[in-house]
């Protein structure tokens, strides 16, 4: 810290010519400003900033390298289980695609079934029976399509919003796990 007087103070064994002893009073009994300069470290990171964990090493020989250690095992973890989601959302992408695959040869063959035994019907003057197996037919077909697409919308945004609290509480946990995990290696570094 650097130390000043302002104003300064004229020398007291001679004072100038334009000087009364008021104002040396005044000059004497003038506070003393000190200036400092505050450095702000931040890291971004797993790893605290270099020259705290020169102060974890200085504190405890090995802890840095506890740390370090540390830092890389929930690196490697992190990896692991992001790998592990990616493959089961995979699979479920091709269990999905499959069944939506299946669901549209079933909707077929049950559209063009209807369809053909409505024309079977009407060949055999049996109007009444072919309009209502037609119409049921079809409609019921469309109906589903509409319903399945509405309802399959509304479970993606669900799944979607569940992601979004799970990813959150994760984060919350990991964050509380750093600070706990930080506390015990200082309490051992102690």
């Amino acid at each position: 810290m650097a130390k000043s007087r302002k104003p300064e103070q004229p020398d007291k064994s001679s004072p100038s010519a334009g000087s009364s002893p008021l104002t040396s009073a005044v000059t004497a009994t003038m506070p003393i400003v000190y200036s400092a300069q505050i450095a702000h470290m931040q890291a971004s990171g797993p790893l605290p900033h270099p020259d705290v964990l020169r102060q974890y090493e200085d504190v405890s020989p090995g802890l840095v390298e506890r740390i370090v250690k540390m830092a890389e095992d929930e690196a490697e973890h992190r990896r692991n289980i992001e790998m592990q989601i990616i493959d089961v959302q995979s699979r479920d992408q091709k269990a999905y695609r499959k069944s939506e695959l299946l669901g549209q040869v079933f909707g077929l063959l049950i559209g063009l079934s209807a369809i053909t035994g409505a024309v079977v019907c009407a060949v055999n003057h049996a109007q009444i029976a072919a309009a209502f197996i037609g119409t049921s037919g079809v409609t019921g077909l469309v109906t589903a399509f509409i319903m399945g697409r509405t309802l399959l919308m509304k479970q993606k945004e669900q799944e979607f919003r569940q992601q979004q609290s799970a990813s959150a509480e994760r984060a919350a946990e990991l964050k509380r796990s750093q600070s706990e995990d930080a506390k015990k290696l200082v309490k051992s570094a102690g």
